[in-house]
């Protein structure tokens, strides 16, 4: 009982605050995705489809308008919260993308990718360009053709690949072998969703000398899996991608710390604390993590953590610009562990 009051009590407060972030869930289903969210509107360069002009390169040898159909982008968007990265990529209304996995036509078969650079830019650390995406990218989820093998050992639907910097595009890895990215199709207006860990995506191991930034770049590609050429691509050209504010990590891992052989859950430091305080916790072993703020009510303010970690320690930022000064909660769960602490927010 006291559980059910607490979800309610959580569930009213974020219908009070309208900042709060509204979460994208990974079923299918794209009602719940706002139209702000979408990424190729102006100023930025505009995702045409056959139908408005847009064609494919190469031709191929085809006279058909509807050549490629299937893998023809028409709209993409974007959006994030404290866990994940949202991603969502509508494509031609007359596509159906289940046709590609048998038509020859596409020498190999087709594939949908979305390619992600976390330090877009000029003053790319990695010097690398995304002049080409083939080495310009940090990233990519293809998330088309499916991934049977990957959902069955780890649940997640798609992995997620990191490059591993040496300048080619082919030279690549993937980034956590138990951990991926969420995937829902809708087949019927074939539309699909993803959900990309910020645990992951903003905390590359091939980036050593890279400052990650708050904002990424995003390039969706649809085209040949075992091929160069594409069928279309949606990226503002000359620059970066679609740009996408993120915000930081959700947790970062101490990799130089030693590992954990009991739960623990420190004491936030500074404490009190305006505007940020830091939060450290230690795993013995891997699992799914909930770090969550309350006030002395029992209503949920924040959720700070909500993703699976291998064992370490792991601190995780506390930002409390907007809220008042006052003797908060935070508690953490990690399989069977479970512990409160007070933070004093003090303005």
């Amino acid at each position: 009982m006291k559980r059910l009051l607490l979800i309610s009590a959580a569930l009213v407060l974020m219908n009070a605050c309208p900042g709060f972030a509204q979460q994208i869930t990974i079923d299918g289903s794209m009602f719940d995705w706002e139209p702000a969210t979408q990424l190729d509107v102006p100023p930025n360069a505009i995702e045409t489809t056959f139908s408005l002009g847009d064609d494919t390169d190469p031709v191929r040898g085809s006279t058909d308008a509807n050549y490629f159909a299937d893998l023809d982008i028409e709209d993409v968007f974007g959006t994030s919260d404290n866990d994940f990265v949202y991603l969502r990529i509508k494509m031609n209304s007359i596509a159906n993308i289940e046709n590609v996995a048998t038509d020859t036509s596409y020498h190999g078969g087709g594939a949908l990718t979305a390619y992600i650079s976390v330090d877009p830019g000029a003053g790319d650390t990695t010097g690398l360009t995304w002049g080409w995406w083939g080495s310009g990218y940090d990233y990519f989820v293809q998330v088309f053709p499916a991934d049977t093998a990957f959902e069955h050992k780890t649940g997640y639907q798609q992995a997620l690949y990191e490059h591993n910097q040496s300048g080619t595009g082919w030279d690549y890895s993937v980034r956590d072998t138990n951990v991926g990215v969420k995937v829902a199709w809708n087949a019927a207006n074939n539309d699909v969703e993803m959900a990309i860990p910020k645990s992951l995506l903003l905390n590359p191991l091939h980036l050593p000398k890279s400052v990650v930034k708050d904002t990424i770049a995003i390039m969706i590609y649809g085209g040949e899996n075992l091929g160069p050429w594409r069928a279309d691509y949606a990226s503002n050209p000359g620059i970066s991608g679609y740009k996408l504010k993120v915000g930081g990590l959700s947790a970062i891992k101490d990799t130089k710390s030693p590992g954990a052989k009991h739960y623990t859950l420190l004491q936030n430091y500074p404490n009190p604390f305006n505007p940020s305080t830091s939060i450290k916790y230690t795993l013995p072993e891997s699992g799914n993590v909930k770090v969550k703020v309350f006030n002395l009510m029992g209503q949920e303010i924040k959720t700070l953590v909500n993703e699976y970690h291998t064992a370490g320690t792991y601190t995780v930022k506390m930002d409390a610009v907007n809220i008042p000064s006052g003797v908060y909660l935070y508690t953490i769960e990690a399989n069977q562990f479970r512990e409160t602490r007070k933070m004093t927010v003090l303005k």
